[in-house]
C-alpha cells in the first residue's frame, strides 16, 4: 500500500525577480552596464562585504551613482527574498532605495542608490 502525503498541499513557488520588478516598476540593468559602472567590480570601489555578499559603488553614464549589492551566491530564488524584504521596509527615511536589478546568466545583482553617509546600520551603532 502507498502512503502520499502533501498530495493535496500547494507548492510555493519560487520568487521571481523580474515578476516582482515589474510590479515594483524597478529598472533591469545589464551587466555590462553595472560592470562599466563599477570598473569591472575593482577593490577600490568596494563599499563593504557581509555575510550576503559584497557592496560596490559606481557611477553610470549619466552621472548617477549607484551601490551595486553582489551576493556571494547568485541564488535567484535568494536575491528575490531580499529585494522584497527591502520593498517591503523601504519607506524608512534612512533606508536606501532600491533601484533595480540585473539577472544575467548566474549573475544575480541589487541596484541601489548610493549613500554617502553610510547604511542605516552604520548610523544606528556608531559612536
Amino acid at each position: 500500500m502507498f502512503k502520499f502525503q502533501n498530495c493535496c498541499k500547494p507548492r510555493k513557488s519560487k520568487p521571481d525577480i523580474k515578476k516582482i520588478a515589474a510590479e515594483k516598476g524597478l529598472k533591469e540593468f545589464s551587466l555590462k552596464t553595472l560592470s562599466s559602472a563599477t570598473e569591472d567590480f575593482h577593490d577600490k570601489n568596494k563599499l563593504g562585504e557581509g555575510g550576503f555578499g559584497c557592496v560596490f559603488k559606481g557611477k553610470l553614464t549619466d552621472g548617477t551613482e549607484i551601490a551595486v549589492k553582489k551576493p556571494l551566491q547568485n541564488s535567484e530564488e535568494l536575491v528575490a527574498k531580499e529585494m522584497e524584504l527591502l520593498l517591503e521596509s523601504s519607506h524608512h527615511r534612512n533606508i536606501v532605495k532600491l533601484l533595480g536589478f540585473c539577472s544575467e546568466g548566474k549573475e544575480k545583482l541589487l541596484v541601489f542608490e548610493f549613500a554617502s553617509n553610510g547604511s542605516l546600520l552604520d548610523l544606528a551603532f556608531s559612536k
